[in-house]
């Protein structure tokens, strides 16, 4: 098979290409740090990838559920915690009231019901708190009012009065696919309900403002009650707490595992990237120089390499009319081949001016001082005229005769 000159160059162009597209591929590895940076990098496993990917951010909405449900949780506890330990005081307020030792003193039971009403007080604003970053825990979904109204104060026959003005409903949040958990409880059920903590506490003040000692005891045993369901509600929420843990520690795990297997398919090898840029950098510099020897030598490689390698010539004169200097012993009519598809041919002389044509392909014409050069070289060997006669105006106007040509002109002048 015939290889022609644009096949092998058709060839290089083609292998430089996709040397440059390898090279700007691992140069993209690099700056990112990732082996796959779209789809068509590796199909397979960038599919892979978005299934990890998909699955880490699961996870990763699931943990944060479980630290928004930690939280409503460890609220809600506290103030169950809160509220048993109102209920713990008060139960020792009952046992000093129905004591001999404190029951016939009017002081002492003045006292014991102050105290009995701060811890009234107290207890309502256990029910009624507040999570961090706002809605009321025991108020259900209608977390954005109080649980619990109380209207009334403690007085001569009077004990306040309070009711639920909150949701029943329990929130839950969801902490893996399709497992809830309660982060609050009903706050009917956990202060009032059978166990009214509320009518426990106004029950003991108004035995005690009554001086009824069997009233009292009968007090001390609803507060008793009251006492064990709040520690039971407590109970409940810790259950949720521990379910929570569990599955925090287990998606922590799944999470880690998830990041590993994304990075194993996802991320580049640095001493690898490194490496096959430097040795890409390398052939890319290499096939350029091989490359660069495809085009065969022509008049344009010769005239640059005979610029290079043989001496300047010895001008006539430095004064120069544009970049056309050019000085010639040849006759009208006469020419001169400098190269396969190059001739210049004498065309007038006239009033210190020599007319010269010059035919040659269009790209050849950027090199014209070049020409000059060669033609007025080979004119003064072949001539026999020594270089210091190129000086001489005279001399020039002698050995040419005027005439006409049809070829496209250059003008070059001499002057001394």
């Amino acid at each position: 098979m015939r290889i022609t000159q644009s096949m092998l160059v058709r060839v290089g162009i083609d292998q430089l290409g996709a040397q440059r597209n390898r090279l700007a591929r691992t140069q993209e590895m690099a700056a990112t740090g990732l082996r796959i940076n779209r789809p068509s990098d590796d199909p397979a496993d960038y599919r892979r990838v978005l299934f990890l990917k998909d699955a880490s951010t699961q996870t990763g909405r699931f943990l944060r559920s479980i630290d928004l449900a930690r939280t409503r949780l460890r609220t809600t506890e506290e103030a169950l915690s809160g509220a048993a330990e109102v209920m713990s005081r008060a139960r020792e307020l009952a046992i000093e009231a129905a004591s001999d030792a404190t029951n016939g003193g009017e002081d002492t039971r003045d006292v014991l019901k102050t105290e009995l009403a701060h811890l009234f007080e107290e207890l309502a604003s256990f029910a009624n708190v507040r999570a961090p970053g706002g809605g009321y825990v025991f108020s259900g979904l209608a977390s954005d009012q109080p649980a619990f109204s109380v209207t009334g104060a403690f007085g001569t026959g009077t004990v306040p009065t309070v009711t639920f003005t909150g949701d029943a409903s329990a929130i839950e949040v969801e902490i893996d696919d399709g497992v809830y958990i309660e982060v609050t409880r009903d706050g009917s059920a956990a202060f009032q309900g059978a166990n009214d903590a509320f009518v426990a506490l106004s029950r003991l003040w108004t035995a005690i403002d009554e001086g009824n000692n069997s009233e009292v005891t009968n007090a001390h045993t609803d507060i008793d009650n009251s006492f064990d369901h709040l520690v039971l509600e407590r109970t409940v929420l810790g259950g949720a707490d521990r379910k929570a843990d569990s599955f925090e520690e287990r998606l922590r795990v799944q999470e880690q595992n998830l990041a590993s297997q994304i990075s194993f398919l996802e991320d580049a090898d640095a001493f690898e990237v490194y490496s096959d840029l430097t040795a890409q950098e390398a052939g890319l510099q290499a096939s350029l120089q091989v490359n660069a020897r495809l085009i065969q030598p022509t008049l344009l490689n010769y005239l640059y390499r005979s610029r290079r390698q043989r001496p300047p010539a010895d001008r006539a004169t430095s004064n120069l009319q544009g970049n056309d200097m050019l000085v010639l012993t040849r006759r009208h009519g006469e020419s001169v081949r400098i190269g396969p598809d190059v001739r210049v041919t004498v065309v007038a002389s006239t009033g210190g001016q020599v007319r010269i044509a010059i035919d040659a392909p269009e790209e050849v014409g950027i090199f014209r001082e070049e020409i000059f050069e060669r033609v007025a070289s080979a004119n003064v060997e072949a001539a026999g005229v020594s270089k210091s006669m190129l000086s001489d105006l005279a001399q020039v106007e002698k050995r040419a005769t005027a005439g006409s040509g049809g070829m496209a002109q250059a003008v070059g002048r001499n002057e001394r």
